[in-house]
């Protein structure tokens, strides 16, 4: 949905035979298809086979919980997002664990951060989303959605009116109207559950889910790290790869939101994805955020909600968070970071 960052490696990792040195090596697997975005895993094995298995297991989950947490397409494999959307409201519906765990985990966020991510938002964000359909297959006919109509879906995205029952397993909307997007916080949460799994397999490995960055134990090279950059929000509006610096890490998640990146515009003014609740705009406290934390879903969480927010409350949230760092982008292009974010300047 929504994010980009560029993994540097700190420094080549030269091909030595197994025979010659028991370190595992180096390999790399890119696939696309998946949330809609570019997925590379870099890891380290101590085979070609080793490795591929990791590979063939990461995109395979991948894909398995893309189909289950969309709500654009009808999956085969049962009850997804898009069932729920078109049928929940009528009865309560039967999920997997996966499904009600993501669920779970967003009600509760939204409950101890209110006023910014809400994945009960479906009919708001659902009308950005075909706009900037319609305005890709037709740029000189792009409009924004009419406000009396954004009013009018906006009636209906009270989280209170969705109904989990953990111990039976189903989900019911109370209001028939509502609908979810869990585009904030799918993609990072997905990335936390495939770490799991390939924690079993690798020692240590770069998962970049399309700009969500999981870090999981240190790289075999000289440096003993994982150099990420932070990607410059001017930089890519223009087609320019430059970043605003590299962060050095060895564990954990870095996931960045921004306006840059899914957006189109009308009479010269840009609109983005990350819609404010308040305003049923894009947001515009800043240009973007970028979350570091040992949680997948929550750095995801977190990106969008400190996005939102407006960069004080923002900045007052991450400093109460143990284990959160965060660095800002504002509209004037100054950028702020955290203690101990870590950026270094290129």
């Amino acid at each position: 949905m929504k994010r980009i960052l560029a993994v540097l490696l700190l420094a080549a990792v030269l091909a030595i035979p197994a025979a010659v040195s028991a370190d595992p090596q180096r390999y790399t697997y890119t696939f696309y298809g998946t949330f809609d975005t570019v997925m590379t895993l870099i890891g380290y094995a101590d085979s070609q086979e080793q490795f591929d298995r990791a590979a063939a297991l990461c995109e395979s989950e991948f894909r398995r919980l893309d189909a289950l947490y969309t709500p654009y397409l009808h999956s085969e494999a049962g009850t997804n997002l898009w069932s729920l959307n078109n049928g929940a409201w009528k009865e309560p519906m039967k999920v997997e664990p996966d499904m009600m765990n993501l669920l779970v985990f967003c009600r509760d966020l939204q409950e101890k951060y209110p006023g910014a991510v809400n994945i009960a938002m479906g009919r708001v964000l659902n009308l950005w989303h075909e706009a900037r359909l319609a305005a890709e297959d037709n740029p000189a006919e792009a409009k924004v959605p009419d406000p009396e109509v954004l009013a009018e879906a906006a009636e209906h995205c009270d989280m209170s009116d969705l109904v989990l029952d953990e111990e039976a397993g189903t989900v019911f909307y109370r209001d028939p109207l509502l609908r979810l997007d869990l585009g904030a916080v799918a993609k990072g949460y997905a990335a936390g559950l495939v770490e799991q799994k390939l924690a079993e397999l690798l020692p240590a490995f770069c998962l970049n889910a399309g700009g969500n960055i999981v870090l999981h134990g240190a790289p075999y090279n000289s440096r003993k790290a994982w150099r990420t950059g932070i990607q410059n929000p001017d930089a890519l509006l223009y087609g320019d790869n430059t970043t605003l610096g590299t962060v050095d890490r060895t564990d954990g998640c870095i996931v960045t939101s921004g306006d840059y990146q899914r957006y189109f515009t009308v009479d010269g003014v840009r609109y983005h994805h990350i819609i404010d609740p308040v305003t049923l705009q894009p947001a515009r406290s800043v240009r973007a955020v970028t979350i570091i934390c040992e949680n997948s879903g929550l750095a995801d969480f977190l990106s969008t909600t400190c996005f939102i927010l407006p960069y004080e409350e923002s900045r007052n949230l991450v400093l109460s968070l143990d284990g959160v760092e965060a660095l800002w982008v504002l509209p004037d292009g100054m950028v702020i970071q955290t203690a101990g974010f870590g950026l270094t300047l290129p």
